[in-house]
């Protein structure tokens, strides 16, 4: 079992939570010769994602072999705001 991850900041969590992400990724390229991701949207994910995109924009070769999507993960009205 896997042993529980504390980070000094958001900053550091994102930095490793992207390199995660990268590693899998190059291992479901390896596998499978491409590798799909569904990103949730919102404020939350932004500094991850940012690290994420620097990882992808140093190994072209990963970023045209992936497959992104952008889900909404959670629900509101049509008439919401920030919807």
């Amino acid at each position: 079992m896997e042993k529980l991850k504390v980070y000094k900041d958001s900053d550091q969590l994102a930095r490793e939570a992207a390199r995660i992400l990268f590693s899998h990724l190059k291992r479901s390229i390896s596998r499978r010769g491409k590798a799909t991701i569904v990103l949730a949207g919102g404020s939350s994910p932004r500094g991850f994602y940012r690290e994420l995109a620097l990882m992808l924009q140093r190994n072209q070769e990963v970023l045209t072999r992936c497959f992104f999507f952008i889900c909404v993960d959670r629900w509101v009205p049509a008439v919401y705001p920030s919807s």
